[in-house]
């Protein structure tokens, strides 16, 4: 296929430069938070390579913070290398938050092309970063033990502010889901991942994330068996209605999700809804990887003496439309789906070429799905902020890269993503 490359010039803000970034064009051929005053905590800056001197303070201490340093001066061009996006979460056309496959906190202010990196203490990855707008994200390393903190930034990055240490159990625990429904009510999963067995605490704040206290109920019998070992889907409305998990009854013959409609004083099981039929031999492939507060669940159904009866079908969850499950047909094999909305949305399927997908759109909640494009993905990370303008980050199977429409996805953009230092004056 023939690419046309354009070698576009981006301006970095501190007027330290200019370099080139190029861009393949592929035609289609194939609620701001509220800032709230934390109480005492340690504040670290992003351009400093020195780690806060205590993550967990005594709270009788003043609340310590450090200044994101001034851009260093610089008579040369500014040093930058390729990276490789895990995960992108764009706030409006210019700024965005990122992390890459080296564990590191990234932040854009052109759309995509240039990145700097504005990781607090420790290493991140796609479920341990959740950004509410360009100035506002948490964070939490993927490894902790013990105890841990949650990091929340106000400045798009600059500084960083520690929650109050929270307690784990002993071992080895990764957050396998981050969420603010709103501006003060949160929620944390985390799992432990040094042991075969199953344990997951589920931690909530209700102030913005300087607090974070443990949620009892998880422990039941009847829950743990709803909490599979690879859990990562967890979706919440507010600080009292959500769920998270899922997995098949002891027969086989529902699939239930944890669910609270009370802040996780009480936790019952719900089960999607599946054809009344006891011959059917169903199986299920819960969707990892998606945006925080979307829950989705492949499930295929086939009767053995019927051999033209098929059932596949995609259940979803988010908590940018309503506290309900929906369920449409899947014409392929999922891999990829974000909603912007209650309405608009993207999925991406497999084609009957097994190495090509589609794009599909729904403007009208699933109801109805039109075919946007053919492409050569094998997975993707969707991230739309309007009906016309998202990103992708792309699984080819070895390889990534991050992608840009500006008509909806008829027609994607590659971007070349750089991250970016600057070389002090000598």
């Amino acid at each position: 296929m023939k690419k046309l490359i354009l070698s576009l010039l981006f301006f970095f803000l501190t007027g330290c430069g200019t370099f080139n970034i190029k861009v393949d064009v592929f035609p289609p051929a194939t609620a701001p938070v509220v800032a709230q005053a934390l109480p005492s905590a340690t504040v670290l800056s992003a351009a400093s390579a020195q780690p806060a001197a205590s993550a967990t303070p005594a709270p009788a201490q003043p609340t310590q913070t450090a200044q994101a340093s001034p851009s260093p001066t610089s008579t040369t061009e500014p040093e930058s290398d390729p990276i490789a996006l895990a995960a992108i979460h764009m706030s409006d056309e210019q700024r965005g938050w990122g992390v890459d496959s080296a564990g590191r906190i990234l932040k854009t202010k052109d759309g995509g092309g240039i990145w700097v990196d504005v990781s607090p203490q420790g290493e991140f990855n796609r479920q341990s970063l959740f950004a509410a707008s360009g100035d506002s994200a948490w964070a939490v390393p993927t490894q902790l033990q013990g105890s841990g903190v949650v990091w929340r930034s106000l400045d798009g990055g600059q500084t960083w502010q520690s929650s109050r240490s929270f307690t784990l159990e002993d071992g080895t625990f990764s957050p396998t889901g981050l969420q603010f429904p709103n501006a003060r009510a949160g929620w944390l999963l985390m799992a432990r991942t040094d042991t075969p067995e199953k344990q997951f605490t589920l931690f909530k704040t209700t102030n913005s994330g300087a607090d974070w206290l443990p949620v009892s109920g998880l422990g039941t019998s009847a829950l743990s068996s709803s909490l599979p070992a690879d859990i990562s889907g967890m979706a919440f409305f507010d600080d009292q209605t959500g769920w998270l998990g899922g997995a098949w009854n002891q027969d086989a013959t529902q699939w239930q999700v944890a669910k609270t409609s009370d802040g996780g004083a009480k936790w019952g099981l719900d089960s999607l809804r599946l054809p009344n039929n006891p011959s059917l031999r169903c199986t299920a492939r819960p969707i990892n990887g998606l945006e925080a507060g979307a829950m989705a669940v492949e499930m295929t159904c086939t009767l053995p003496k019927d051999p033209k009866y098929f059932y596949h079908r995609l259940h979803y969850l988010s908590a940018s439309g309503q506290p309900a499950w929906n369920s449409w047909v899947l014409p392929g094999e999922l891999r990829g789906v974000s909603f912007l909305n209650a309405q608009q949305g993207w999925m991406l399927v497999a084609a009957e070429n097994p190495q090509a997908s589609q794009l599909l759109y729904t403007p009208d909640g699933g109801k109805s799905w039109e075919k946007l494009s053919d492409l050569a993905w094998k997975q993707a990370q969707l991230d739309f902020i309007t009906d016309k303008l998202g990103w992708a980050v792309i699984d080819y199977g070895s390889t990534t890269s991050l992608m840009r429409t500006e008509n909806g996805g008829a027609v994607w953009i590659q971007v070349r993503p750089v991250l970016v230092r600057l070389a002090p004056k000598p």
